[in-house]
């Protein structure tokens, strides 16, 4: 999320929204961009929705923090009463489909909830005090003011639910305030100039998890249950909170962070996003936006959405953090002549593609596995390092090893049989391979696909002995179920993507027929126009002429048999 006095740019927490506003001074509105994949998340003007400030006596300009809630509209649910032996009667909310609210919190203390439609104000929560700092989770706005009391509020109610007086840092000025979830942890963390403060405010006395010496923090996200990751000024810090040390440190300024899984990616000051692994000392790919100003990212299962300004409107990219893994220079080119995204990918001290040439390349990516050249020394070091992550056990390097672009049938073929794996690590191959391909079987990335095939025909003794074992059998049982899903399932999405172009064709045939009447009813026009004139002017014959043929439209106004006439020589 982005707000300053100048933009406001903000994803919806399963991005299918994206409130923007740029000159906030100028414009006393805010924009709510309807956000589908199954478009492309191409920009259509016309579904844009509007918060309009003016309409409800607010100013746009005095926004500092802006952000979602999600929740069930009041009229969408339904309430019923269950009655059994065990339970004289209880209340159930049906209402299960959720709803994006945008939450703005003005200077002047108010807090304003509006639907994603823009229509009608869903609540509006006057302080009384002055609010330094915001956040949001879920159904609940959290706020910090002037008094140093932190308080709680859900979207539509005006009532707090809680409030507590901060445990530390009270006699110093708070720089960062934000409400942080991992699985089934809820923290609150803080900011001064030189400490991180990590509250549980679930108890009832909320208690102090960590005090942190970090200065400067601009953003914070928890990794697991023991680690969280922190943007400063200078770098990017991973702290184990539990114990208070420092774990990693990468040196980039970065002013928003985003985690999936061991990997951590920042929005950088230069309109770029660098990804980071645990582990690793550099960044495992880069992103730059040009010609364009990088608004917001967000991460939506495991890809990454991009949001940048393009002129004077928001532009999405959604790209899969598996494809990015490995590639330092993607470049995102902004003010492009076509609607489609400009996307390259520049070799190290190379030019990148010619514009025309990226659409094929992309293309052919997603028919054929790239043959990636590698010298011989680099393709050694790549199974080095994959017979060592099956021997210390580490699935997610093994898993970020197989599917690596580096691959293809005759490496892989060349390794399982070349290779002298343990009974082991062929057990780790087939369990992750099989894993993977039951989770994602309609994933087109085939390198995962090649591993299995050649696993299970260049070692069927290991997989007749692995398909024995209890763990094997689940495996193979769910692969089983998995695969037979998808083949039932793609005969009757290739008959729907038939009627499709069926009905796609028909309605160009349509086109055409439409454009093709309208030319004949053009033209018959233009001859009825001509007879009406000439029955006006009656065609004059000289009298040196009163033998002559006289022609309208290209035929004779009277019949003249050619009989009639011999030639004369």
């Amino acid at each position: 999320m982005s707000c300053s006095l100048d933009i406001i740019a903000s994803f919806s927490p399963d991005v299918r929204e994206f409130a923007f506003q740029t000159n906030v001074s100028q414009k006393n509105v805010v924009d709510v961009y309807p956000l589908d994949a199954a478009k492309e998340y191409s920009v259509n003007s016309s579904l844009v929705s509007h918060i309009d400030y003016e309409t409800n006596d607010l100013q746009a300009s005095d926004i500092f923090f802006a952000g979602w809630c999600s929740g069930s509209r009041e009229e969408d649910k339904q309430r019923i009463k269950r009655k059994n032996e065990s339970d004289d009667g209880q209340e159930v909310d049906t209402g299960d489909k959720l709803e994006n609210f945008f939450i703005s919190v003005q200077s002047s203390g108010k807090i304003v909830v509006f639907p994603s439609s823009g229509k009608n104000i869903v609540n509006m929560i006057q302080s009384k005090s002055e609010i330094l700092h915001a956040s949001v989770e879920d159904s609940f706005i959290w706020i910090l003011d002037s008094e140093k009391i932190v308080k709680k509020f859900q979207y539509n109610q005006a009532k707090q639910l809680k409030s507590f007086q901060l445990t530390g840092g009270k006699d110093s000025e708070i720089v960062y305030f934000k409400i942080l979830k991992y699985e089934g942890l809820l923290y609150l963390c803080y900011a001064s100039n030189d400490t991180l403060y990590i509250v549980d405010p679930a108890k009832r006395r909320p208690s102090m998890i960590a005090k942190l010496p970090i200065n400067s923090c601009k953003s914070c996200q928890l990794l697991d249950n023991e680690r969280i990751a922190v943007a400063t000024t200078k770098s990017v810090l991973v702290f184990n909170y539990k114990t208070e040390t420092l774990e990693q440190e990468w040196h980039m300024e970065a002013k928003h962070l985003c985690v999936c899984k061991d990997k951590i990616l920042c929005q950088g000051l230069e309109d770029n996003i660098a990804g980071f692994k645990v582990g690793t000392d550099s960044p495992v790919f880069q992103v730059r936006v040009t010609d364009a100003q990088l608004l917001d990212i967000a991460l939506v299962e495991e890809r990454i959405m991009i949001a940048w300004l393009n002129v004077n409107e928001p532009n999405f990219e959604s790209l899969s953090l598996g494809d990015l893994i490995g590639k330092h220079n993607i470049v995102i080119k902004g003010q492009t002549h076509s609607n489609s995204t400009h996307i390259e990918q520049l070799g190290d001290g190379k030019n990148g593609s010619e514009g025309e040439k990226i659409e094929e390349e992309e293309q052919a990516k997603e028919k054929v596995i790239p043959n990636n050249k590698m010298t011989k020394a680099e393709q050694i070091e790549l199974s080095r390092s994959l017979i060592s992550a099956l021997e210390s056990g580490d699935n997610d390097q093994i898993l970020e090893l197989l599917i690596s672009m580096a691959w293809n049938e005759p490496k892989i073929k060349s390794f399982i049989v070349a290779e002298s794996l343990t009974e082991n690590s062929l057990y780790t191959l087939f369990e992750l391979t099989t894993f993977e391909v039951q989770k994602h079987p309609w994933n087109d990335n085939q390198i995962l696909s090649l591993w299995f095939k050649w696993l299970l025909t260049l070692k069927p003794a290991t997989y007749a002995s692995f398909q024995h074992s209890k763990h094997g059998r689940k495996h193979n049982k769910r692969l089983r179920s998995s695969l037979k899903s998808s083949g039932d399932t793609l005969p009757i999405l290739l008959g729907i993507q038939g009627r499709l172009e069926m009905l796609k064709r028909q309605a160009q045939l349509r086109e055409d027929l439409a454009q093709l009447n309208l030319t004949e009813n053009e033209a018959d026009g233009e001859i009825e126009t001509v007879a009406h004139e000439e029955d006006k002017e009656p065609l004059q014959i000289s009298g040196d002429q009163d033998d002559s043929i006289a022609y309208a439209n290209g035929e004779s106004d009277t019949f003249v048999d050619a009989s009639d006439f011999t030639e004369v020589k």
